[in-house]
């Protein structure tokens, strides 16, 4: 899978099975509660690991549309969905 997403300090470090395809810089999204500043980046990679990652933390925002018009928006990505081998 590949996603735009808003990538915060606390998401850091990527993991090394999560590839960075491209990487726009530091942007600042408004949100109800004020602003977010970050990367803004699109990852690929395989579902599991994505959620294995991301369900970490409490939400995720995630981008949509091109990315000089990029909108987000908050997800919450359960680590639960992770498939137990």
């Amino acid at each position: 899978m590949e996603m735009h997403m808003l990538l915060e300090s606390s998401m850091e470090p990527i993991p090394e099975n999560i590839e960075v395809v491209a990487d726009w810089g530091e942007i600042s999204i408004r949100t109800d509660n004020g602003f977010l500043e970050g990367k803004h980046i699109a990852i690929r990679a395989g579902q599991q690991n994505v959620i294995a990652w991301l369900g970490k933390h409490s939400g995720v925002w995630i981008g949509t549309g091109s990315p000089m018009l990029q909108e987000f928006q908050v997800a919450h990505i359960k680590p639960e969905l992770v498939e137990h081998q």
